[in-house]
């Protein structure tokens, strides 16, 4: 949460991917997330009861998984993280609703714990993937906001011999 490049996503391309170096805290909650889709892909292929959507949803983990993978592969990987931030922050939520649900605390019995998490998840979800996603995605992505960034004068090309981007230039 202390890097840079979290908060204004443009960062995250500085220096260029191919030189880049994460820390490894981030490299192991990566391939910790990489291992949880794993872990839901097979659950869903071998151990859940068959839902209408199981078909969507197994597509659904694969492709994360396809996405993850090559991310990490192609050192994406601080994109990667942000995109994983923001998904997985809405999915709390749910992930309560559907616990609280299958535990049937609903009504004055459950202390309308479905309810809340309902309500939580009505407005967490929105936030994260309708404001929180595309604002990532503009601020790391967009040629506009990359050409007129704030610092730009303070990134102009280094000297060839700049240790702080080697290669970069």
């Amino acid at each position: 949460h202390d890097e840079p490049w979290f908060e204004e996503g443009w960062r995250a391309a500085v220096p260029s991917r191919h030189v880049q170096t994460n820390k490894p805290e981030l490299r192991q909650l990566y391939l910790a997330q990489l291992a949880v889709w794993i872990y839901m892909g097979a659950c869903q292929l071998y151990f859940l009861e068959k839902q209408k959507d199981y078909y969507v949803m197994m597509w659904h983990h694969v492709i994360t998984l396809a996405l993850v993978g090559l991310s990490f592969h192609h050192n994406y990987v601080r994109y990667g993280v942000m995109v994983l931030f923001v998904h997985d922050a809405s999915d709390i939520f749910l992930d309560l609703m559907k616990t609280a649900n299958y535990l049937r605390l609903e009504d004055r019995a459950g202390c309308y714990l479905v309810e809340m998490f309902y309500a939580s998840c009505f407005v967490s979800w929105p936030y994260f993937r309708l404001y929180q996603l595309p604002k990532m995605i503009w601020s790391g992505t967009s040629l506009w906001l990359w050409w007129f960034r704030p610092d730009r004068a303070d990134l102009s090309c280094p000297p060839a011999d700049s240790a702080e981007y080697p290669g970069v230039w």
